[in-house]
């Protein structure tokens, strides 16, 4: 079996046989996101997501109540959760990440988000880390609901009214978090088509912007879908704490190990292909570096 160290590592191999050389129940959580099955590249096929057995090796290293987050196709979101469950997790959520630059792909419609599989280890649940995860509030009149205490409303609904929270006879003032709002399942870009959608609050849901132009080149090291550092941090922040290690074995362009960087968590990256592997480590050494300054 592989000791891990204490600091972050960049494994060179196919996951399928790095995995079985880690010590069992090491990490706290896996944030993966690995092939879609679309076939888009010659890697990009859904032989081992869609595989119980791959995710029952990926399961033996994670410890007892702690979480799995996925990323996959929509169309295909229902293959990986499935494959997942039969595994032995238990499927929590399904979260879109909704974004508004998809690029149509002759005769079906455009995509307009990913999915995200959580899933769970069987075991006493570890609570979600909601209060790091909260959204800001949105600024109105020239102030936060946070400290504005005139835009706080009471709630007084009931079933004579079109419905709520609390009886028609009973009233409760609302007192914001002082960290923003409780985090929902839904994930946007920030993008203007996809703001434009929406008829309320957009602000009441976490968003991070999609890579493009300069910004997806400079950190992609060549990988066609990485995504942003503010989205992997958001998971980070929700299925861990400072300290604790982090597994990705689809390395990717090294996004999960970044976004653990900052968050001071430790993380453990597999990558199969050569010339992303060289470009997580020095991705990896650049935000060491950084963050020591």
């Amino acid at each position: 079996m592989t000791p891990l160290s204490a600091d972050n590592i960049v494994l060179c191999g196919d996951a399928r046989m790095v995995l079985p050389t880690l010590y069992p129940s090491i990490f706290d959580a896996v944030i993966v996101d690995g092939p879609y099955g679309l076939g888009l590249t010659p890697w990009d096929v859904g032989n081992d997501v869609w595989d119980p057995v791959f995710w029952s090796v990926v399961a033996r290293t994670l410890k007892a109540g702690r979480y799995l987050a996925a990323f996959s196709a929509p169309k295909y979101s229902h293959r990986l959760a499935t494959a997942i469950e039969a595994a032995g997790l238990s499927i929590e959520d399904n979260i879109p990440w909704l974004f508004g630059n998809g690029v149509p792909k002759g005769g079906r419609l455009k995509d307009g988000h990913d999915s995200i599989v959580l899933a769970a280890m069987p075991g006493q649940k570890r609570p979600l880390n909601i209060d790091d995860c909260r959204i800001p509030y949105e600024t109105i009149e020239g102030a936060s609901l946070a400290v504005n205490t005139h835009l706080r409303k009471s709630i007084k609904r009931g079933a004579r009214h079109g419905g709520g929270l609390f009886p028609a006879a009973k009233e409760k003032i609302v007192s914001p978090h002082p960290n923003g709002r409780y985090p929902s399942n839904v994930l946007h870009d920030g993008g203007a088509e996809t703001l434009s959608s929406f008829s309320g609050p957009e602000h009441r849901f976490f968003y991070a912007a999609r890579l493009r132009g300069t910004e997806r080149a400079e950190v992609s090291g060549g990988h066609l879908t990485p995504k942003p550092v503010s989205l992997m941090r958001w998971l980070v922040r929700l299925l861990t704490d400072p300290g604790e290690r982090i597994l990705d074995c689809f390395a990717g362009s090294g996004t999960t190990g970044v976004a653990a960087m900052i968050e001071r968590r430790t993380v453990t990256l597999i990558e199969r292909e050569d010339e992303f592997v060289a470009s997580i480590r020095a991705r990896l050494e650049r935000g060491a570096l950084e963050s020591s300054m």
